[in-house]
């Protein structure tokens, strides 16, 4: 094998044709020229040197590129902890939605001048002069403008006088009962129905239809305070008890997935549940664990969450 102390030897700045020592022939490829100056095998290795610390500074901006653009952790960067997406260019911005600007727009049809019931006079807030100078108005007409309006439901309060028929025989006193009405009830039926259709009624607004659908959807589930004045008619319970596996979730940069969120829910809840009914949680969950072990196949909810038999 050749070294350079014996390239240098043998003549400086000469192209000196490589063989293979065992077999005496070109390598593959063809016969390879070695340059044998000291100064262009000083500038080759300032070029491999220059060329490595370019490939490590584009990998260090791509590096900073996605960190820029998925945040710290990559697909795991919690939502809280991503970066602001920048704004996107005018050029591939969506076109504004609706119609262009100017055209007649299709608005809410009235109702017929025919279909009217009543028509009102409004009087002139002004008089005859004007409240400015005070000089006489001139009488221009008036304008019509139909409105829709709806009438409110009001509670007409009715006096009913019940005739009253004792017997002096069989010491029976006859009353007969106002008509329309439960007894010892202070409203009547037509009134208790207006109220239960306007309440089950959907709401015509989009907006807010979701929220009327919460109440109307879990109504057994939500006025058990009007039949049991120890339940609470709040919440607060329940957020405050729910604030430890919120601060949990925000310290440990959310949840993974959908699934994880579930499953940290079915835990607390098996945690949490036998530790209201003041049961020993530690004891309870293994009790749990054993019954579950004799048989696999059955179902683990009733042992974790037992029925409790209500006080009379």
């Amino acid at each position: 094998m050749f070294h350079s102390k014996d390239l240098h030897q043998k003549g400086q700045g000469k192209n000196i044709n490589f063989r293979d020592p065992e077999t005496d022939h070109p390598p593959e490829g063809g016969s390879t020229l070695i340059n044998a100056c000291p100064g262009c095998l000083k500038k080759q290795r300032e070029i491999d040197g220059l060329k490595e610390e370019i490939q490590r500074l584009r990998q260090k901006l791509s590096y900073q590129a996605r960190k820029e653009k998925e945040g710290f952790f990559g697909s795991s960067t919690p939502s809280a902890k991503l970066p602001l997406k920048a704004n996107t260019d005018k050029g591939k911005q969506r076109k504004p939605k609706g119609a262009r600007p100017g055209r007649t727009g299709a608005g809410r049809k009235g109702v017929s001048s025919l279909e009217v019931n009543r028509r009102i006079e409004v009087e002139s807030t002004v008089g005859n002069h004007c409240p400015q100078c005070g000089t006489p108005l001139v009488d221009k007409g008036g304008k019509e403008r139909l409105i829709l309006e709806s009438q409110p439901l009001q509670a007409e309060p009715i006096l009913y006088r019940l005739p009253k028929k004792y017997c002096p025989r069989c010491h029976r006193l006859y009353q007969p009962s106002p008509p329309g009405v439960l007894p010892k009830h202070l409203f009547g039926n037509q009134f208790k129905t207006q109220i239960l259709a306007a309440v089950d009624a959907p709401s015509m607004h989009r907006g807010i239809r979701r929220i009327p659908e919460i109440f109307l959807g879990n109504a057994p589930r939500l006025y058990h305070w009007a039949q049991d004045r120890q339940a609470p008619a709040d919440n607060n319970l329940a957020q405050r008890d729910l604030r430890p596996t919120v601060i949990a979730r925000k310290v440990s940069f959310g949840s993974v997935s959908d699934a994880d969120a579930h499953t940290r829910g079915i835990l607390m809840s098996a945690l949490y549940s036998p530790k209201k009914h003041r049961f020993n949680v530690q004891y309870h969950l293994k009790s749990v664990l054993d019954q579950f072990a004799k048989d696999t196949s059955q179902d683990p909810c009733p042992f974790l969450f037992p029925k409790i038999p209500q006080p009379p």
